[in-house]
């Protein structure tokens, strides 16, 4: 039997397609929210992303402060490597639903588990309707 050790980019692309299969036959990931965009309009129904950038191995992730609003609902789905060396810079996406019409402030905080005070906060507005 031939065994190979997966690289990361090959585990990261698995994951990937795995996370996209979870979503809605009719939900379309190809609305994507980064940290130079800050506001996004999606219909009920619409699933999106939210990618945020990160650095491996210092401890630091992102959490979302405000996890179930009234409009939209999110989860933290994969974080993947930007290069092949480790701690490495990576983007960490979140995957969300639009589950009802209104407004949505999105708001993340880039932290250490241990730290009160976050490095970074980014906040998104959302915008749903039917």
């Amino acid at each position: 039997m031939n065994s190979k050790a997966l690289s990361p980019r090959s585990v990261a692309a698995m994951l990937c397609v795995l996370t996209a299969l979870c979503v809605p036959a009719n939900a379309a990931l190809n609305k994507v929210l980064s940290e130079n965009q800050h506001t996004l309009n999606v219909r009920v129904g619409d699933s999106f992303a939210v990618s945020l950038h990160a650095n491996a191995g210092t401890g630091y992730t992102w959490k979302q402060k405000n996890a179930d609003t009234l409009s939209t609902s999110c989860n933290k789905s994969i974080a993947v490597n930007q290069t092949t060396r480790m701690g490495g810079p990576m983007v960490v996406t979140f995957t969300c639903h639009a589950t009802a019409p209104g407004t949505a402030l999105l708001t993340f905080y880039y932290l250490r588990p241990w730290e009160k005070k976050p490095a970074r906060t980014r906040t998104f507005t959302v915008k749903v309707t039917r």
